[in-house]
């Protein structure tokens, strides 16, 4: 298969590690800086915290679905579901993907959308538009960077890595 994005081998695995009990905060590194998306009822926010803050927000009880990620980790919640990904040695440990007939690709999607004045980012959406509170407000194109991960060819796993504006040059 020819691609724009090339794949390459993995030079290290893939761990997964995933809960059903929801106990997310032990999870996250509270010195760590984190892009996330989190939505509640009422609300879809997007924005950049230290691991500390996400903490209190990841906990809170009206809590639909979340998304916090950096260069090293990704954590995704959907309820009371949580994984983790992350890239790190091989320790022959029960998290692990990864091996022949793996390879990774790096990707960047341009998020549809545009910044608020006020802050925060407008994206057309069906049935209804979503409003992320908390993006700057000088964004001009953001770009979310991922990992896609592939077994023998098949998509397995996607990891997100960063935003970042290509107007701000934030990262």
């Amino acid at each position: 298969m020819s691609t724009g994005f090339p794949f390459e081998p993995m030079t290290s695995q893939l761990h997964i590690e995933r809960r059903d009990d929801g106990g997310v905060v032990d999870l996250i590194d509270s010195q760590a800086q984190y892009w996330g998306f989190y939505a509640v009822p009422t609300e879809a926010r997007f924005l950049r915290r230290s691991g500390e803050a996400w903490k209190s927000v990841l906990t809170k009880p009206r809590l639909i679905e979340a998304r916090i990620f950096n260069a090293h980790d990704d954590v995704h919640i959907l309820g009371n579901a949580v994984a983790k990904l992350w890239e790190g040695p091989y320790t022959g440990g029960p998290t692990e993907r990864g091996g022949p007939g793996w390879r990774w690709r790096k990707r960047s999607s341009r998020l549809l959308g545009k910044s608020l004045r006020e802050g925060g980012w407008y994206e057309s959406a069906i049935p209804s538009p979503l409003v992320y509170k908390g993006a700057d407000p000088n964004w001009k194109f953001v770009h979310l960077h991922y990992r896609e991960y592939f077994e023998r060819g098949r998509l397995a796993h996607v990891r997100f890595l960063s935003l970042e504006d290509e107007g701000c040059g934030y990262e």
